[in-house]
């Protein structure tokens, strides 16, 4: 047999042989186990390593914002890189990005190394680094920087006559604080369902507003049968010395309505209100003067006696409301914008909550529009102080706390949320679980703004008390 030339150099001939028997084993001695190698070091995130290095990330100051504890500072970094920047918590208490950028939290770089590295960023207005030592070609994110690390608990803030350990206790207390406020008014987060809203505010009438209230009784609509006759000597008629009891007619409701939209959603807001399930109410159309427009009034009224249009020399949200309240003769009072969209029963639950309770100031359900999602809220002023959760259309005032309060605030950078906050001081707002109205809402609507501290603060400081001599207030702005 021919062996194919590819298989000579295997078998070592090219003719075939005997076989020959396989030779025993040799023996081997036994083999330690190769040596393992160590498991590679977990890969840390080089902007985690990164703000580590600087040495001023506060780990107890980031623990009184979120009301967490971590195992060391770098799993309290990864949280602030991962949740707690998006929720705009800061990583120093005498830094305070969003005075710089109200938007920082939305940006790729960190602040806080941006701020190391450029200066670019304001480090905290109770930190005033003028009064530092100027070292040449040093910006002010590397003064901040020097003098946290050479800083003790009895060194003097620049700009404050308060020691770092004085000022950084008031400043955790403060977070705290906020933190407690904040879990408290938990009802202003939004639900998939009107259910799962928190239960209105104590002394809720016994019986309860709800959907079910809205379906006609057994017999609704159909006539009731004649009375009986009147036993022999009995007319049915009081006797002239008894007195005769006259029912209450409904209490009046006043709606100032704004008109700072379009025609189409000035309309709109009208029609809604008027198509309200509330017998007694009265619409103040308030819009800004135009000679050329007595046509527009007319089409607004059209021939419905419950609709006034006011004209208001003076521009602005702020004077056309000013002047609505002004012309309203109402025991309540309702404010709305054009545009705003009321659900039918959003009076006539409001009304029967204040009148059974004898409250002031109650609100309804926002729903968002965009999603099926529902709003309301459980909490008073203080909470209202770390942002607005109450929306000012969904609300409905008693005519005394108006005037109790003064009136409505002037110009403010957030004039609803001025508004709810001022009357808010003035008596404690009531939830009820009415649907009130529905609008578009923005992923972020609860995150507040340097606007929204700004109306807190003005609010906190025209309820303050005398000016007391020697003693410093310190204004921290909380994080949500």
């Amino acid at each position: 047999m021919k062996i194919p030339r590819q298989l000579r150099g295997l078998l070592g001939s090219d003719r075939p042989t005997d076989p020959v028997p396989p030779a025993p084993p040799t023996p081997t001695a036994p083999t330690a186990p190769a040596p393992t190698s160590p498991p590679p070091a977990p890969r840390v995130d080089p902007t985690v390593l990164a703000i580590l290095e600087t040495g001023a990330f506060d780990q107890e100051w980031y623990r009184a914002q979120t009301g967490l504890s971590f195992p060391s500072r770098q799993a309290a970094v990864k949280h602030y890189l991962g949740q707690g920047r998006a929720r705009r918590f800061s990583p120093h208490p005498l830094f305070e990005p969003e005075l710089t950028d109200p938007q920082w939290n939305k940006r790729d770089k960190d602040p806080l190394l941006h701020f190391l590295a450029t200066g670019d960023f304001r480090a905290h207005p109770l930190f005033q680094d003028a009064e530092l030592e100027q070292h040449e070609g040093e910006h002010q994110g590397q003064r901040w920087l020097r003098w946290i690390h050479s800083a003790t608990p009895d060194t003097r803030v620049p700009g404050q006559p308060s020691t770092w350990a004085q000022l950084r206790s008031a400043m955790l207390a403060a977070a705290a604080q906020w933190r407690h406020d904040e879990e408290a008014a938990t009802g202003s987060r939004w639900v998939d369902r009107m259910s799962l809203l928190p239960d209105p505010t104590p002394a809720e009438p016994e019986d309860e507003l709800d959907a079910d209230d809205l379906a006609p009784e057994p017999g609704d609509g159909e006539p009731e049968p004649d009375a009986p006759d009147a036993p022999d000597g009995e007319s049915g008629e009081p006797d002239d010395d008894s007195e005769l009891v006259v029912e209450e007619p409904p209490a009046l409701v006043s709606v100032v309505l704004t008109a700072t939209g379009s025609l189409a959603d000035l309309r709109a807001s009208l029609d809604s209100i008027l198509a309200q399930q509330y017998p007694t109410l009265e619409v103040v159309a308030v819009l800004p003067a135009d000679p050329d427009a007595a046509g527009v009034d007319d089409l607004l009224v059209a021939g419905d006696d419950r609709v006034r249009v006011v004209r208001s020399e003076v521009p602005g949200t702020a004077a056309l409301r000013a002047l609505g309240l002004e012309q309203a003769a109402g025991r309540y009072v309702a404010f709305v914008d054009a545009g705003t969209r009321w659900f039918p029963f959003h009076l006539h639950h409001l009304v029967a909550a204040l009148e059974q309770n004898g409250w002031e100031l109650a609100h309804g359900v926002v729903k968002d529009d965009a999603a099926s999602r529902y709003r309301s809220f459980a909490g008073g002023y203080e909470h209202l102080l770390h942002g607005n959760a109450i929306d000012l259309a969904s609300l409905l005032v008693s005519r005394e706390l108006l005037a109790r309060v003064g009136g409505l605030p002037g110009g403010s950078a957030d004039l609803d949320y001025a508004t709810v906050l001022r009357l808010a001081h003035g008596a404690a707002p009531h939830a009820v679980r009415v649907l009130s109205l529905e609008r578009p809402v923005a992923a972020d609507d609860q995150t507040p703004s340097v606007a929204d501290q700004r109306v807190a603060l003005e609010a906190v400081l025209a309820q303050s008390a005398e000016t007391v001599t020697g003693r410093v207030s310190l204004v921290v702005p909380a994080r949500h």
